[in-house]
Order: C-alpha cells, then sequence, then structure tokens
C-alpha cells in the first residue's frame, strides 16, 4: 500500500516496449516470490498467480547483494515489493538491479507426510518440484561474501549435495 506498484503484466508490456535498451524510468513492481534462481545476486521470478517476471538481481538499499544480505530476507514464497529499470534480455522482460523496498513472509504448512525419503544419489534425478526429505553428514558449511554462512554440503553414501539456506547458521 506504501507503493504505487505497476501490475507483473504492466511490467512485461514496459520491458518488452523498452527492449534491450531498457527503460530509463524506474518502477515499483509487487509479486510473490516463486524461486530463486541464484541466491548470490539474488536472480529471482515474480509472480501475481498468472504473470511471472525474471528478476535479474536484487539489493537492499545500500546495493548489498542479495546473498550477502545479513539478517532477514526473502526467500520463495514470500511477498516482495522492488524497485528497478525493466528491459528485455534476449526477448524476455525482466526487472533489472532491483532494490528490495520491502517483503513479506509467508508462513506455509508443511506436512512432512508431503515427502517421500530418499538417498541423494536418487534426489538429484527428481523433478524440480518433487518434495524429497534427505539424510546424511553435513560434510562443510558454505560462506558468502563477508564470512557469512549461507549453506553446506549433505553427504550420504550415494553422493553429495548443496543444500542452501538462510537459517545455516545454527550449524555454526
Amino acid at each position: 500500500d506504501d507503493f504505487d506498484c505497476i501490475s507483473i503484466a504492466d511490467a512485461i508490456n514496459k520491458a518488452n516496449e523498452a527492449g534491450d535498451a531498457g527503460t530509463s524510468e524506474k518502477f515499483y513492481v509487487y509479486g510473490t516470490i516463486v524461486k530463486i534462481s541464484n541466491p548470490t545476486y539474488g536472480e529471482m521470478t515474480i509472480s501475481d498467480g498468472v504473470n511471472e517476471l525474471y528478476v535479474y538481481g536484487a539489493t537492499d538499499e545500500a546495493g548489498t547483494l542479495y546473498g550477502s544480505l545479513t539478517g532477514d530476507k526473502p526467500i520463495a514464497g514470500d511477498e516482495i515489493v522492488l524497485y528497478g529499470k525493466l528491459k528485455t534480455y534476449k526477448g524476455t522482460a525482466e526487472l533489472d538491479r532491483s532494490v528490495i523496498k520491502a517483503f513479506k513472509h509467508v508462513e506455509k504448512e508443511i506436512d512432512i507426510n508431503d515427502y517421500k525419503a530418499s538417498t541423494i544419489l536418487a534426489a538429484r534425478d527428481a523433478k524440480e518440484a518433487e518434495k524429497v526429505k534427505l539424510t546424511g553428514v553435513v560434510a562443510n558449511i558454505t560462506y558468502a561474501n563477508g564470512m557469512i554462512p549461507d549453506g553446506f554440503i549433505l553427504v550420504d553414501n550415494t553422493s553429495s549435495i548443496y543444500v542452501y539456506g538462510s537459517d545455516i547458521a545454527q550449524l555454526v
């Protein structure tokens, strides 16, 4: 309510009109985070339930990249307001290098029965939306800029996998 957001459909239209050169003006865009495709740079996809918009990089007001943000930050499923220029890249509309203006965590109920126990090797072949439950040993904690824990390597007797997560600080 504090921002004069344009719809994702309008954002896509403005990006397509501006093309690869992008808009000279910046816009506020509101949506729900569908996924974070690059947690270091904050590349994500947001949606209004009908349309989706790719976000190329997200920072805080000071310009700190998403992966280096300390404390609370938006995750998939959260509602978010971003502010940035719109453009296309290789024909795809995107919000370019935006600033996170506001976000609201949306808690989802998790039913453990929806998850299937799996080995790490089998999980690698799972479909993107498939829910798996893994058991293993934390072999290594990974760190972002400023030595901020941002994930870990989980190992079982079949393979290993990188797990990104903002609650990793509990392991340190």
